[in-house]
């Protein structure tokens, strides 16, 4: 699905966890992170060329997967590649979102992780997460189970009197697909956090866990990106997706 117009999209983020090996006490760490993380830097500083780290560098980071490097485009300019012991995220905005170059950017990123490892690493979960939002009227978030179920075509029914006027909605979702992937809906009030309008925030997670290669996540990602787009698709009342349009 091409991009809309007036899409709802924040945030898309791309990220896959790989298998570590156990250190005494039990704890996970990426042995070959160590020699990586230098020749990972040197290949994607042609691409995002401005480097942050997360935490300080006598920090314990190789108990579990946690993100140390990010990568930018430019000062604080998505898209964003973030990169640690057993992880590797690739973060787009909705102001430069293109799913083709998102795509290529994925594709590039799991290449240079790739060859900077000696051994091939074997992955454990990939996932493909889009988080979309309006922002609302106060009429609109007083009636947001009506605002819910006209448009987002979810009914959320209380078989007992309300207590009093809704002012917060949690729904969670989730599915197991025929390939066995698993696709989450989370739906929630919100803000916005610059201009403090009231929203309504979906946020739709596709997920694999087992064993896959770098070749096999490069191949999932267009599948999953797929299967994001058509519950979009099927949510959407007609038109509330004429508002994107």
């Amino acid at each position: 699905m091409n991009k809309l117009p007036k899409a709802p999209l924040k945030e898309v983020v791309f990220d896959i966890l790989w298998e570590m090996k156990q250190a005494e006490g039990g704890f996970p760490y990426d042995p070959g992170f160590e020699f990586a993380q230098g020749i990972f830097a040197q290949k994607i500083k042609h691409f995002l060329p401005v480097r942050k780290r997360t935490v300080p560098e006598n920090a314990p980071f190789t108990v579990y997967p946690q993100v140390i490097h990010q990568f930018w485009q430019d000062e604080l300019t998505w898209p964003l590649v973030q990169y640690g012991p057993g992880i590797l995220t690739v973060n787009e905005v909705e102001g430069s979102y293109d799913w083709k170059h998102y795509g290529q950017l994925i594709d590039s990123a799991l290449i240079m992780l790739d060859d900077s490892y000696e051994q091939s690493l074997s992955l454990t979960q990939m996932q493909l997460r889009y988080v979309d939002a309006v922002e609302l009227t106060k009429e609109q978030f007083q009636a947001l189970d009506r605002f819910v179920a006209e448009n987002l075509r979810i009914n959320i029914t209380n078989g007992f009197d309300l207590p009093g006027v809704l002012t917060s909605l949690q729904v969670q979702q989730g599915f197991r697909l025929d390939d066995g992937t698993l696709l989450n809906l989370s739906i929630n009030d919100g803000r916005n956090t610059i201009t403090q309008q009231l929203a309504v925030i979906w946020t739709t997670t596709v997920v694999k866990r087992g064993r896959f290669s770098l070749q096999e996540a490069k191949d999932w990602k267009n599948v999953a990106h797929q299967q994001a787009s058509d519950i979009f698709r099927k949510m959407m009342s007609p038109s509330f997706y004429q508002t994107f349009l």
